[in-house]
Formats: C-alpha cells, sequence, structure tokens
C-alpha cells in the first residue's frame, strides 16, 4: 500500500486525501508553478512514516501510463528516482538521485 499521494485539484482528479485546494503556487496538478520552467513535483505522506533512504522510489509517468523523464535540480533526468541518504554529518539529509 502507498503512504503517499500527488495532491491535486477535483479539476485534475483530486479526490478525499489527496485533494488540495491551497492555491498559488500550488496549481493541483502535481507540480507547483514555476516563473522559470523547472517542475517541483509535489507529494503528501498520508501518515507520519518517514520515507526511506535507498528504498524509497519515485516513478514519474505520463497520464497514459508510459514513462515520463523529469529533471531535478542538476542531479540528471530519468522517470525513476531514488531517495539516498545525503551528507551522514547533517541529520536527516537526503537528496534524490537518478535510476538507470
Amino acid at each position: 500500500m502507498n503512504n503517499q499521494g500527488v495532491p491535486r485539484s477535483a479539476g485534475h482528479g483530486g479526490t478525499g486525501p489527496d485533494l488540495d485546494n491551497s492555491g498559488y503556487p500550488y496549481v493541483g496538478n502535481g507540480f507547483t508553478a514555476s516563473r522559470d520552467g523547472r517542475l517541483t513535483p509535489e507529494w503528501r505522506m498520508h501518515s507520519a512514516t518517514p520515507m526511506q533512504p535507498d528504498v524509497t522510489v519515485i516513478n514519474f509517468k505520463n497520464t497514459d501510463g508510459s514513462p515520463r523523464t523529469v529533471s531535478l535540480g542538476g542531479a540528471g533526468s530519468s522517470d525513476r528516482w531514488v531517495l539516498r541518504q545525503g551528507d551522514p554529518n547533517i541529520p536527516d539529509d537526503v537528496v534524490w538521485e537518478p535510476l538507470p
């Protein structure tokens, strides 16, 4: 069972715990609005269970189910990303890395 969901407005199929009407820059389609053309994905955890490094993977898909390649910062591009431990000297420091 997934513990996360993409916050969406009613116009983009949001219902139940995934319904989001927060307003700008949260536009309800799973990505925040951007003035520089960079997409920032959104997700919401349904419980306080933390995402675990080296276990948590996010898969991006188009509405037809085909893979969607996403670029995050300078980390690279992929349709699959894994959460990794960042600086071990900083508590809870994690980064997303692309999977091949």
